[in-house]
């Protein structure tokens, strides 16, 4: 059984999967995606279970779910979603075949291997043990400092309010944490605190690219637009109140990069524009 949380962790299930057939994956998160993607990859027999309906659930919307799900299906990955895991069992057994067993409430399956990738837990503890705020993580202002003046606090273990009477939330991505580290910098250095930029995501998965900008809402409004010379590449545009708030894109580094300039300028723009294919996104960034 494994977990992925630090660079060891991943070079000891690299090491693992060379021997592996039959890979279990419990979590259709990113994380679990893209080690079922590699291992598909390695010629691994692969099921992935999850609790939810759809993959992905917590970040994208259902387009984007329905288009991921559809790659890996295409590449042989078994997805069991819906699915309430009852019990995992693991053989002590050092010579056993197929030692992993896991129990949903339809199934018995069992495996050579079992990832785990049902979410991060961040650590902070000592944050906590200092006597700083903390929720679901180190709490930071909009300079990354915590409530104890003297110390600042970067990446996937704090939380961060983003906007106007919105709770604090946690951001779990590299550019997250490098957008952070910067702002920090900045401040310690007597520097102005550089505006908020616009939050932003990418996951390889079978040789494609998934991209995510900006954050989305209940409510919003979504517009679906393809890029016609690529088969399974999209872009759906979360629109409110006549603003783009967020995009997802696959394989269209195009759609996602116009979608974060109107994101961060916050421009107004007709949904009927938006909508129309024959204008380009050119026209929609330089649009007045």
């Amino acid at each position: 059984m494994f977990t992925l949380r630090s660079w060891d962790d991943a070079q000891a299930l690299g090491e693992r999967l060379t021997n592996v057939r039959r890979l279990a994956v419990l979590g259709a998160g990113y994380v679990g995606l893209e080690v079922a993607a590699s291992a598909a990859q390695r010629g691994i027999e692969v099921a992935v279970f999850e609790a939810a309906p759809r993959v992905l659930q917590r970040s994208v919307g259902t387009a984007m779910s329905v288009a991921v799900q559809r790659l890996h299906a295409q590449h042989g990955v078994r997805l069991c979603l819906g699915a309430t895991v009852r019990a995992v069992e693991v053989s002590a057994a050092t010579n056993a075949r197929n030692p992993v067993r896991l129990t949903t409430t339809d199934e018995s399956f069992t495996a050579d291997a079992l990832v785990v990738g049902i979410g991060a837990a961040p650590r902070i503890e000592l944050a906590q043990q200092a006597g700083i705020a903390c929720g679901q993580g180190i709490r930071i202002d909009a300079a990354c400092r915590t409530s104890d003046p003297h110390v600042w606090a970067i990446g996937d273990c704090t939380e961060q309010v983003l906007g106007d009477g919105e709770p604090p939330i946690r951001l779990e991505s590299v550019q997250n944490a490098t957008d952070q580290a910067k702002c920090a910098a900045a401040v310690l250095a007597g520097k102005p605190i550089p505006p908020a930029p616009v939050p932003w995501f990418w996951s390889d998965q079978f040789g494609c690219r998934i991209q995510v900008a900006g954050r989305s809402a209940a409510g919003d409004e979504i517009i679906l637009r393809s890029v016609a010379e690529k088969r399974l590449a999209f872009a759906a545009w979360h629109l409110r109140d006549g603003r783009v708030t967020a995009v997802e894109t696959l394989d269209a580094p195009e759609d996602f990069m116009a979608a974060r300039q109107l994101i961060r300028s916050g421009r107004f723009i007709e949904r009927a524009t938006l909508c129309d294919d024959r204008v380009s996104l050119r026209e929609l960034v330089t649009q007045t």
